[in-house]
């Protein structure tokens, strides 16, 4: 049977769903995927204390030194000494497939988007949060998963704190427990607030659908303005055409065609590391100078024909070079 090795962070094989999908898809192919972690690796002998998955449980193997080694984080690669990167059949987009918008944004992030991005960062404590407070005095909260957000902002030695039906003012000790309340439920992130506001005092920020077209180009299906309603929900009814003219008046055009710039100059940068996917979602705010920034990013991609596409290209790379078993 032909086989696979796949690398992965110690102590996570166990909790990602994923790894499973790749070993049942490999069977399909007729090869068997065997799991290690570095800290599994023999040098003197030149062996591997691996794992197998038979659709039931997970097993223990031991085997050779590989020589086809696939990740699905790419992030694991530079880790890796240079002989073992050569072995390396990295995913067809890196990062691979993700479970949470945080996942996506903070790879983007740590990249060469940082500039297009707003500065977001996981909440590590409640000392954390007030150091980030303190720096930009305007906050928001939010969830890495779910959508309810929280408004928080330090005037002085007074701290409000905006989310559900209006703003209120809590102590310093107050805030800091429903930080650790929050980050209790799930974890959240932070990021500075930036001023997007309708004349009316609504917040909104804009939501762009874009789709490969034909010929592989990515095109604009719609842009939509969403106001954060008080209930902590999204409503994007308005025709983008009448906001603009109603919010930037005389500007509406040039407002519209700077956002439409810049979704394409993004992605078409996007679309070098993440070719295989098709339809992606922007979430854009603009800040008092009217600079567009990226909130969000969401994308489609069916995992198990991505898996069955990784495994296909390991095993083709193993063919050219004559290592198949």
């Amino acid at each position: 049977m032909k086989k696979i090795w796949m690398l992965y962070p110690k102590g996570n094989l166990l909790k990602e769903e994923l790894y499973q999908l790749y070993a049942t898809e490999a069977r399909n192919l007729g090869a068997e995927v065997i799991f290690f972690s570095s800290e599994s690796v023999n040098w003197e002998t030149k062996t591997i204390k691996g794992y197998v998955y038979d659709d039931v449980k997970w097993r223990k193997k031991q085997s050779s030194f590989p020589n086809n080694i696939i990740v699905v984080d790419d992030r694991l690669i530079e880790k890796e000494n240079l002989l073992r990167r050569k072995l390396i059949t990295p995913s067809s987009i890196e990062g691979y497939l993700v479970k949470d918008k945080w996942t996506i944004y903070e790879r983007l992030q740590h990249g060469e988007f940082h500039n297009e991005l707003i500065p977001s960062e996981k909440i590590k404590s409640s000392g954390h949060f007030f150091r980030m407070l303190k720096e930009y005095r305007k906050l928001v909260i939010k969830p890495t998963i779910g959508l309810k957000q929280y408004v928080i902002e330090q005037k002085g030695n007074r701290y409000f704190v905006t989310g559900g039906e209006k703003t209120k003012e809590k102590s310093r000790e107050e805030l800091k427990q429903l930080v650790i309340e929050l980050q209790r439920q799930e974890q959240h992130i932070v990021q500075p607030h930036l001023l997007c506001r309708t004349k009316e005092g609504e917040f909104f920020d804009f939501k762009v659908s874009l789709q490969k077209e034909n010929r592989n180009q990515w095109g604009i299906k719609k842009i939509v303005p969403r106001f954060y309603l008080r209930n902590h929900q999204y409503l994007a009814n308005e025709n983008i055409d009448s906001f603009l003219k109603r919010s930037f008046l005389i500007n509406f055009n040039v407002t519209k065609n700077m956002l439409q710039t810049f979704c394409h100059q993004f992605l078409q940068r996007l679309d070098k590391k993440y070719a295989v996917v098709d339809e992606f979602s922007l979430y854009l705010k603009m800040d008092d100078l009217q600079k567009v920034w990226v909130d969000e990013v969401q994308w489609k991609v069916n995992e198990a024909d991505f898996v069955r596409k990784h495994l296909k290209k390991a095993l083709l790379f193993s063919e050219k070079k004559g290592v198949l078993e």
